[in-house]
């Protein structure tokens, strides 16, 4: 079942992203999944956002609770993320897009988006990537998020 818990975390990430963006962000910018990007690093003035599906990791949670007089263990899947944040206008729209990102996240920390139930939602790492392009500004957010039996 790899895969399950994260591709249905794609669509959500990006609805809570949407629901949430803020004018502290500035314009709402465009967002994409990494696998429905065909043109990549081509330099143009949109501020886009695309987010890829690193790995997912379904373990046994350690939680054991009684249904019906019979001990029953809930499922626990980690989902790897990376958000990958450019813009072809300027260093600070991509900080501007990158701390709006880090907000929706530090305040979602435990979401419910839909009917999905996620445990934990954390950001883990900021990354420049700056010196790998002319033209075109670039963060990457790397995260990892949690839910029950997805």
């Amino acid at each position: 079942m790899t895969g399950s818990a994260g591709l249905s975390f794609m669509d959500d990430i990006i609805i809570l992203f949407k629901d949430k963006w803020t004018s502290n962000g500035g314009k709402l910018p465009i967002f994409t999944k990494k696998w429905e990007t065909k043109v990549v690093n081509f330099a143009t003035k949109e501020r886009k956002i695309v987010i890829s599906l690193d790995g997912e990791n379904p373990e046994i949670f350690s939680l054991k609770y009684m249904v019906n007089s019979i001990p029953t263990y809930d499922w626990l899947h980690t989902v790897s993320i990376s958000i990958d944040i450019w813009s072809g206008f300027s260093e600070d729209s991509v900080l501007q897009m990158v701390d709006e990102v880090i907000h929706i996240l530090k305040t979602n920390v435990v979401p419910l988006i839909g009917s999905n139930q996620y445990v934990q939602m954390l950001p883990v790492g900021i990354n420049p990537m700056l010196e790998e392009y002319r033209n075109i500004w670039r963060y990457t957010i790397d995260a990892e998020v949690m839910r029950f039996n997805p």
